[in-house]
Order: structure tokens, then C-alpha cells, then sequence
């Protein structure tokens, strides 16, 4: 892949889901990758092929992604922070990557916030529970309990939301290991899931660049067009 190829840079604390997300976004069913994993974007308007750029923040990890106290510099096209939804330091460790980056982020052409593993929480919408739960069947079924049922979401990702919405983050919750939950997500009455992050880095990490050439090509047209006419 050459070294004009668009850079997506995908961070977060060592075993968010990052490489899962990866995996999800270019159809594979793992992804190991030590660098950049090419991903081809097929659309009815376009075809574009960028790279998947893995990059742990925080502390060291034994994991393949490791880190050191921070991330390289940013130099991408696009951003997505990763953090996952039962681990609150998680959260913390993207936001603190975020504050020390902001100026260098600012001309992303996408910024996103992917929380994961929104399947192991109870407040993900019943429908996912039922599905990833092992069926029983029973004669005479009882209602579920209490405790069983989805609560609201905790005070700090709440906070999280309200900070991503801040610092012009979209919000995504997503399922990255189980494809039938996360085709269910929905955040009021929203796409969620690995289908709104395709979306997103199909449509405005690479359509804000084309819509400038566009642009750029019709005024120059124009103008000379208007140069011959004068001749």
C-alpha cells in the first residue's frame, strides 16, 4: 500500500476491541495485523482504498497492540476512539489523548467515538439480551425479574456522551463480536452499530475531500469557460 494511501487511526487502551472494530469493518473474522490493515471502500459513487491504522493509548499491555504513556502523533485522515462500555478508566484514557490532541485532530475529515462490547451491559435494548441469551423452554413461563431488565445508562457514560458531543465527537455504541446484537442497536432512534461506522467513514471521510475536488473542478471549468468565450 503506498504512502498516499488515507490513514484512518483507530486508538484506545489495550483490549478495548479495537482490532475487533477492524476486523468488523473489513469483513474479516480476525485482524492481527502489526500495521495498517488495507480496507477497501466500494460505495454506488466511488471506490476508495484507505488503511486501518491500529494504535493503542495508555499504559503497556502484554497485548499485540501495546503502548507506551502515549500515542505516536496524529497524521490521518480520520480518527476513531475506541473505549469499551464496562470500563469507565477506558473512557478516560481517549478523552486524555484527545485533550492533549486537539489542535492536530481538528482538520479530521471524521472524528468518532466507538464504545464496544455494548452487548455486555444491561442497558442495552432487550432485544440483544434475548438474542445472545441460551434459549430454554419452559411450561409455564414466568416474567423476568427485576434486576433483569435494561437500566439506564451509569453517570459517567452519560458524561461521556455529553463530552463527545462537546469536542464535535460522534457518539457510536456498537457490538463488534456479535453481528445479530449490533445489527439492533439503535441510540434514539438512530443507526448504531458497525453499519453507522461504515457509514460514517464511507460518506465523510472520503465525500468531504471529493466534494472540495468537485468543486474546485467546476470553478476552474467555469473559468475557462469563460476565458474562451472572451477569445
Amino acid at each position: 500500500m503506498s504512502q498516499m494511501t488515507p490513514h484512518i487511526a483507530v486508538l484506545g487502551a489495550p483490549g478495548v476491541g479495537k482490532r475487533s472494530l477492524v476486523a468488523a469493518l473489513v469483513g474479516n473474522s480476525s485482524c492481527n495485523e502489526p500495521s495498517a490493515t488495507p480496507w477497501s471502500i466500494h460505495t454506488k459513487y466511488y471506490t476508495a482504498d484507505v488503511a486501518l491504522q491500529v494504535q493503542a493509548i495508555g499504559r503497556d499491555s502484554s497485548q499485540p497492540d501495546r503502548s507506551s504513556s502515549s500515542a505516536p502523533e496524529f497524521d490521518a485522515e480520520a480518527v476513531v476512539l475506541v473505549f469499551d462500555a464496562t470500563r469507565p478508566e477506558s473512557f478516560s484514557a481517549i478523552q486524555a489523548w484527545a485533550s492533549g490532541k486537539a489542535e492536530a485532530t481538528e482538520g479530521a475529515g471524521v472524528r468518532l467515538v466507538v464504545c464496544t462490547h455494548v452487548d455486555l451491559c444491561p442497558w442495552s435494548p432487550p432485544a440483544a439480551h434475548a438474542s445472545s441469551a441460551p434459549k430454554s423452554v419452559s411450561p409455564d413461563p414466568s416474567p423476568p425479574a427485576s434486576n433483569q431488565q435494561p437500566s439506564s445508562r451509569p453517570q459517567w457514560l452519560v458524561e461521556a456522551m455529553d463530552w463527545c458531543a462537546q469536542e464535535c465527537y460522534e457518539y457510536v455504541e456498537c457490538s463488534a463480536t456479535d453481528a445479530a446484537v449490533d445489527a439492533q442497536l439503535r441510540l434514539e432512534g438512530d443507526l448504531q452499530g458497525i453499519a453507522r461506522v461504515t457509514e460514517a467513514l464511507e460518506v465523510r471521510a472520503h465525500g468531504a475531500k471529493s466534494i472540495l475536488l468537485l468543486i474546485v473542478s467546476e470553478v476552474a471549468c467555469l473559468h475557462q469557460t469563460r476565458a474562451c468565450m472572451r477569445m
